[in-house]
């Protein structure tokens, strides 16, 4: 039935003074605990109106109520807040601290009943364990107070040890949890019990109480650590240190194993840590340590306080800076990294902590070149003027020059453009005098274009393409003649000079790019044989060989239209393997292969001894 509401006329509400947990039985060797065996927090909702599912049979005698109000006796519910005002009730919340967490809200009955039963196994004999849980006077002013027994039992109901709360006391505060407990030995051969919590209150006005934590660990050593040169349980350094344990003298032999932390609640192993003192490597961030005791039973540890250390970070320095190279170079940034593509590169130096410390942004760009064949046309007994766009630092020609145009007669002619970075851009020339009387030849090569000249002893001129001047400029194909006309206005026609196929110029005739590290020597030859060469070395051999410079190479050829093509190829620079090779045997017999025994460097040697 519903409790009775006891009104009263009450001048002097007197309150108990009440602080403090109660624990029974602290004695030496408890003074720390370890990780919970049962840890019972009864869950949690979706909001502060959420009411908690029944608790699984077994656990209470109580009869489960849905109804966030617990009206009757005998019954109980799990809530996040206990709402309502019966008998001057608190209006209280979850000890856990958990926003949403569940506690169990009891109506007790007014006979003793079993408000918690549960079998906890795999305990250690002989081991000191804690067996304690938060309670709450529901009541405000009036009703009997409640008071709660613990009990500890073998599976054959064998009581091995119990402890009563008292009367548990009112408080005029919404948040007057106290923990209660104490402390029991496991006997020889004992590894399983039974942990009963009973009411022991009879009565039907008040004995009203919220429930929660209940909490079933072992106990063992005071264990406690410190850090030499600072107070407290706290550093904040960047500074490698120590941290010192102090435990309490009860086990034969104490095991030791540290722990670390970022958040202060997932705890891992630190490798190797098991002696009793813990040597901190410094680290950007904030770390939690701890050191675990047992006495070599793994299931029992206890854990010391907590040690927070703190590393902050310098302010990060940003540098940004422009880099510009020559093909076939790269560049090493700060932290030690080769780049050789355009772009724009975030590099960062971590300093020993592991803190960002400088963060370099480099706008890398490799420097263009210009690299292209030119073809230019001359009359008979005439000259024709090279010349480069004149911004470049220097000039190297074939002939030797070095200005920035000169004046040349029909031939094949180089010239290197150096810039300000050392930087080379390369162009070739080819001048050519016009000759109409070279009519044996019937094609012209790709985008080449040729000079009919009819020469200038005539007053009169008509070609077949409808022009009237001494010469013409084709590049297409036709039939191309000319009609003349003297100084006796006699008229002459040409021979037919037939364009019957455009012959295309050498191209891609050289390989791909060559990586090529210090004591290689490479050899760069075209795909296919043409009729001339011309090298950016100045070399006019089919093939040259490379050793020890790098960048880029380019070939100017002749095929057998007399079509020209150009083509590169970059000679990259990479670090070299570097190791001692020695033979396992030699065959000295004088066939140039193997005939002395020696080892083979690919590594500078100043001196072998």
């Amino acid at each position: 039935m519903m409790k009775t509401i006891i009104l009263a006329f009450l001048l002097i509400l007197f309150q108990i003074s009440y602080v403090g947990a109660q624990i029974y039985g602290s004695n030496p060797c408890n003074g720390s605990l370890g990780n919970p065996v049962l840890n019972e927090t009864f869950g949690a909702g979706s909001n502060i109106n959420s009411v908690g599912s029944p608790l699984p049979p077994g656990i209470t005698n109580l009869i489960y109520t849905n109804n966030s109000c617990v009206y009757y006796e005998n019954n109980y519910s799990l809530l996040v807040k206990q709402p309502c005002q019966l008998q001057n009730w608190h209006s209280f919340t979850d000890h856990t601290g958990d926003p949403n967490g569940y506690f169990m809200m009891i109506n007790a009955s007014s006979q003793p009943s079993d408000f918690y039963v549960r079998t906890v196994t795999g305990l250690c004999e002989g081991n000191v364990y804690q067996f304690s849980a938060w309670l709450l006077n529901a009541c405000i002013y009036v009703g009997v107070d409640p008071s709660v027994t613990f009990s500890i039992e073998t599976t054959d109901g064998t009581v091995l040890n119990s402890y009563s709360t008292g009367y548990i006391p009112k408080f005029s505060s919404a948040d007057a949890w106290l923990q209660y407990g104490f402390y029991f030995t496991t006997p020889p051969g004992v590894s399983t019990v039974v942990l009963r919590m009973k009411n022991l209150t009879a009565g039907s006005s008040g004995n009203d109480l919220g429930l929660d934590d209940i909490v079933f660990r072992p106990a063992g050593p005071t264990t406690t650590i410190s850090a030499v040169g600072f107070d407290g349980s706290s550093a904040n350094t960047c500074q490698s240190l120590t941290l010192n344990s102090k435990v309490e003298a009860c086990y034969a032999q104490n095991v030791y194993q540290w722990q670390e932390s970022v958040d202060n609640n997932t705890w891992t192993d630190i490798e190797n840590a098991t002696e009793a003192n813990y040597d901190v490597v410094p680290k950007s961030g904030i770390r939690f340590f701890r050191l675990l005791v047992s006495n070599g039973i793994t299931s029992c540890k206890v854990y010391s306080n907590v040690y927070t250390v703190q590393c902050t970070c310098p302010v990060i320095q940003v540098d940004k800076k422009e880099v510009e190279i020559c093909p076939g170079n790269y560049y090493t940034l700060p932290s030690g990294k080769n780049i050789s593509i355009d772009g724009v590169y975030n590099d960062t130096i971590r300093n020993v902590l592991g803190c960002d410390s400088i963060v370099t942004v480099v706008d890398f760009k490799i420097k263009k070149t210009s690299l292209f064949g030119t073809t230019i046309y001359v009359c008979k007994d005439s000259f024709a003027v090279l010349q480069t766009n004149g911004i470049y630092e220097s000039y190297e020609w074939s002939t030797g020059e070095s200005t920035a145009f000169i004046k040349v007669v029909p031939g094949i002619y180089s010239v290197t453009a150096i810039t300000d970075l050392g930087c080379k851009s390369l162009n070739t020339f080819t001048v050519k005098n016009f000759d109409t009387n070279s009519f044996p030849l019937n094609w012209l090569c790709e985008g080449e274009s040729k000079v009919l000249d009819a020469g200038n002893l005539f007053q009169e001129y008509l070609w077949n393409t409808g022009e009237t001047t001494p010469r013409i400029t084709i590049n297409g194909l036709d039939n191309y003649w000319v009609r003349v006309k003297n100084s006796d206005d006699c008229y002459i026609n040409s021979d037919t000079f037939a364009v019957v196929s455009i012959k295309e110029n050498p191209k891609n005739f050289l390989p791909q790019d060559i990586n090529k590290c210090s004591y290689m020597t490479v050899t760069i030859k075209p795909t296919q044989p043409f009729i001339n060469y011309l090298w950016s070395t100045g070399a006019t051999t089919d093939s040259i060989k490379v050793k020890n410079d790098y960048g880029l190479y380019w070939l100017q050829v002749e095929d057998q239209h007399n079509c020209i093509g150009i083509d590169s190829i970059n000679v990259k620079n990479i670090p070299c393997k570097e190791y001692v090779f020695i033979p396992t045997g030699f065959t000295p017999n004088n066939d140039g292969k193997n005939d002395i025994f020696r080892p083979v460097f690919l590594v500078s040697v100043s001196d072998i001894t």
